[in-house]
């Protein structure tokens, strides 16, 4: 029996679904430390105002680095060490270079760190989550194996 494997659709679902907020909460987070809130409105407010912009600022390089993760993850498939590590570098990488790159051709007249942090930590979380539920997966797959 083969293992199963976290759908493609599942995965762009979850980066796309779930990138822009952490995005949006990472910058609210980053504003507040720096002591340069983004707006001077409270969090909840300031949430509340950001997490739809999110979607619509930050949704397109969410969707391409969630089917780029899944690419990668298509590609090293194994629950090896290299094979982990690839799936997360490519996904991080993409979204750094998917926030830089949308950034430019939409609201950016030079380049900006800022949206290269956001991309990448969301892309980082993003592909921790989908290897949380894909480690649960396999080990759903092998209680079953060793019970038939």
């Amino acid at each position: 029996m083969q293992a199963p494997t976290y759908p493609i659709w599942k995965q762009v679902l979850l980066f796309t679904g779930l990138g822009p907020p952490i995005g949006a909460t990472a910058l609210l987070l980053w504003g507040y430390l720096m002591g340069e809130p983004p707006l001077r409105l409270n969090p909840v407010a300031w949430l509340s105002i950001a997490f739809p912009f999110a979607y619509l600022y930050a949704g397109v390089p969410a969707l391409i680095t969630g089917y780029v993760a899944a690419v990668a993850r298509y590609l090293a498939p194994a629950p090896v060490m290299g094979d982990f590590a690839f799936r997360l570098a490519v996904p991080v990488g993409v979204g750094a270079a998917a926030s830089i790159l949308f950034s430019l051709v939409t609201l950016a007249s030079e380049v900006a760190v800022e949206p290269a942090i956001v991309g990448a930590l969301s892309a980082f979380v993003c592909t921790l989550l989908v290897e949380w539920r894909s480690r649960d997966l396999r080990a759903a797959h092998m209680a079953h194996d060793r019970h038939t």
